[in-house]
């Protein structure tokens, strides 16, 4: 995973109340330079002037939609989404971890049910059958039942907590559907 690095530009292209609100403007969608200077209540040049500002330390990029230039637009760049919204890398990790959890749970319940089965299917060799058995044969995977039912228990309560810490960031008003 790439990291952000916040050097002295950063923190100075940081410092404006203006640039500031240009990036939570661009943080709805990308927008032109009038459209920032009419919603932001400012002259065009002084907007440019910001814009250029936070470009050059990679906060926003320029997106050319014409070849003749006529419509120009500006949007969040991947590490100015992760410096306003750090939590859906950290939302991203944890849903992820969950739903291994839930599978490792999953697969080790399905050895564990197989196990089972092939057990009480099959006859196990005893006496000498059994001393003539290859060494290279495994045995069939034990598991103990209790601590199955409780992996499987906790794997399922991380993936509804993360659900439900999602839903209620969503519902806050959190965007949740930032692009990559």
């Amino acid at each position: 995973m790439d990291k952000i690095t916040l050097d002295r530009a950063v923190f100075k292209a940081l410092a404006s109340d203006t640039r500031l609100d240009i990036l939570k403007a661009l943080d709805e969608r990308q927008k032109t330079v009038t459209e920032l200077a009419r919603e932001l209540d400012l002259n065009k040049a002084t907007v440019f002037e910001h814009l250029e500002k936070l470009a050059e330390v990679g906060l926003i990029q320029k997106i050319e939609e014409d070849v003749e230039r006529k419509w120009v637009y500006w949007q969040l760049s991947w590490t100015g989404r992760r410096l306003l919204h750090p939590e859906t890398i950290t939302l991203a990790l944890i849903l992820s971890t969950a739903l291994g959890t839930l599978v490792t749970a999953a697969l080790a319940a399905w050895m564990w049910l197989r196990s089972g089965v092939a057990n009480a299917t099959e006859a196990a060799p005893t006496g000498f059958a059994k001393s003539l058995a290859t060494p290279t044969e495994t045995p069939p995977v034990q598991h103990d039942p209790l601590f199955l039912a409780l992996t499987v228990g906790l794997a399922l309560a991380f993936v509804g907590l993360v659900a439900w810490a999602w839903l209620v960031r969503r519902q806050a008003g959190g965007s949740g559907s930032a692009a990559p």
